[in-house]
């Protein structure tokens, strides 16, 4: 196990969500730690977000970046997504819209379903691309589709306002109960069902 480098983020990964044992993020953290020092892409991003929320270690956004970006330089989705985030709002890093949105589309390309709905907000807002609500809705439906609620809760948002879509408030509330279902209500999804709407 100490050589395997997937071995301790598995073990990592174990700690930290308390299966199979005793949550503790100080251990899960230790085994990132030595993951990521054989060059383990998700031990590398893990880490990140534990500079990045102040979990356990002092926040440091700096180096969170620094742990993002080497973990996208290993082509993984999530390191891909979160330096690209770090990008968007300038945290731990110059600001630089149009790397993270290079990077979002990289994210997408593994089908990182909250890559998509981020890509879609870039495309919403007109963030490093040109502004268009009916890409950011191509976006957000892809996102849906592997069951991102807050990519359905924009779904909602957008058919409210008639964005990248017809206006309808039938359609804006199916979208928010489907968001609500997929975040585990199960009223919501018995909703869905009486009313005759699929759950995606």
């Amino acid at each position: 196990l100490q050589g395997d480098s997937n071995g301790l983020y598995n073990m990592g990964m174990c700690y930290m969500n308390g299966y199979g044992c005793k949550l503790d993020r100080d251990l899960a953290l230790n085994a990132f730690r030595t993951a990521a020092e054989k060059g383990h892409p998700e031990a590398l991003n893990n880490i990140g977000g534990f500079y990045r929320d102040g979990n356990i270690v002092r926040r440091n956004l700096a180096l969170a970046a620094q742990f993002f970006e080497k973990s996208a330089a290993l082509g993984n989705a999530y390191g891909q997504l979160n330096l690209a985030l770090a990008l968007l709002r300038g945290e731990g890093v110059a600001k630089d819209e149009r790397r993270a949105v290079e990077l979002l589309r990289e994210s997408v390309g593994q089908s990182n379903a909250e890559a998509m709905n981020a890509l879609g907000m870039c495309y919403y807002i007109g963030s490093a691309c040109e502004k268009s609500y009916d890409e950011a809705m191509r976006y957000y439906k892809m996102s849906a589709s592997l069951g991102f609620a807050p990519a359905m809760e924009n779904i909602a948002a957008c058919y409210e306002h008639g964005h990248g879509c017809k206006r309808s408030k039938q359609q804006s509330v199916v979208w928010r109960v489907r968001a609500q279902a997929a975040r585990g209500d199960r009223k919501a999804m018995v909703w869905l069902e009486k009313n005759g709407y699929s759950a995606l």
